[in-house]
């Protein structure tokens, strides 16, 4: 089963391997700089267009939806189908993300935007963590939530993902604990990710998932 599951999915680890490489070659060889002025045009921008004031907000923000919704949910996938096929899925994919994740940024090790990095927050910027969790995590469970459901319901649960997701990217730029690029990593990431996991389901447990 596992040597099925790589051999039909090797476009999409070879493409994840080769962008691990490609982001650590930037990293060692100090050309990540050449998106300072992107990066340092979102950041002023946001400081420029958005209030002081919304710390606190998108402190909660930032951890309620990107973590403890997503909890949430998968107690509500527990406690919903009785078919355990869902709840493997979930399991799997969450924490082949966090894995992804994890090996990303040790490899690639860039330092985060801010000096001071608190007991809470890990020193590696790259990709933003939250971000890539939270990308492929609501859109898979849009996925397979909606994996029988008619194309209205589909494109329901599809806006409400991309809200989500792009209220939790906006929150990790605005707190000042990521860099633009490492959000648009970190989407790069969860695409090709979300795509193999699809795959994967398509071509081994779509029949099943009823």
């Amino acid at each position: 089963m596992i040597k099925k599951v790589v051999k039909e999915n090797s476009k999409y680890i070879i493409v994840l391997f080769l962008t691990i490489v490609l982001f650590y070659v930037l990293r060692i060889t100090n050309e990540f700089r050449l998106f300072k002025t992107l990066d340092q045009n979102v950041a002023d921008f946001i400081k420029n267009n958005f209030s002081s004031n919304l710390e606190k907000i998108f402190n909660f923000t930032s951890d309620f939806i990107g973590i403890y919704t997503l909890i949430i949910i998968i107690v509500c996938i527990l406690l919903k189908f009785k078919n355990k096929l869902y709840i493997k899925l979930t399991l799997v994919t969450y924490t082949f993300t966090l894995l992804i994740t994890s090996i990303s940024k040790i490899i690639i090790s860039r330092p985060r935007p801010l000096i001071e990095v608190t007991a809470t927050i890990d020193k590696y910027s790259f990709p933003s963590g939250h971000t890539l969790v939270s990308f492929v995590m609501y859109y898979f469970m849009a996925y397979i939530l909606t994996i029988n459901s008619d194309k209205y319901t589909k494109i329901v649960y599809y806006i409400i993902s991309t809200i989500l997701v792009f209220t939790v990217a906006f929150s990790r730029l605005y707190l000042g604990v990521h860099y633009f690029t490492d959000v648009i990593g970190a989407i790069i990431f969860g695409i090709v990710i979300l795509l193999m996991i699809i795959n994967i389901i398509k071509n081994n447990f779509k029949e099943k998932l009823v």
